[in-house]
């Protein structure tokens, strides 16, 4: 249901055989491997607050959503100047890249309860 033309699209983004792959591998694609390795981290964490690995599970979802970074800054890149009629601007991508800039900020968070002892 998105548009097809305009400023804010998702066709000429997700459409474009060039750019949507990382080495062959659709974005989409991607993406749902990487939330699900976020989701996974976090979803053992909620489990079980008092085990062992609770605080590396806390680092590594940190490190986790600090590694898509650079992937949410090259996606912005190719929507504003590479896609053919650039700019556009993907509602289904933007909403992965502040849900990505969300998970870091409250995986930051957690870790910062965790190291204080103030872990439920």
């Amino acid at each position: 249901m998105c548009a097809s033309e305009g400023l804010v699209q998702c066709g000429s983004v997700i459409g474009d055989p060039e750019w949507n792959n990382l080495f062959g591998i659709p974005w989409g694609i991607t993406g749902l491997l990487s939330f699900s390795l976020l989701f996974f981290l976090f979803l053992s964490l909620r489990m079980d607050m008092h085990a062992k690995w609770a605080e590396s599970f806390t680092t590594y979802s940190l490190l986790a959503g600090f590694a898509g970074l650079p992937f949410v800054v090259f996606l912005i890149f190719v929507e504003l100047t590479q896609v053919e009629g650039a700019p556009h601007i993907c509602p289904f991508c933007t909403v992965a890249h502040l849900s990505l800039i969300g998970f870091l900020a409250a995986a930051h968070a957690l870790r910062g309860r965790k190291q204080s002892g103030m872990w439920a």
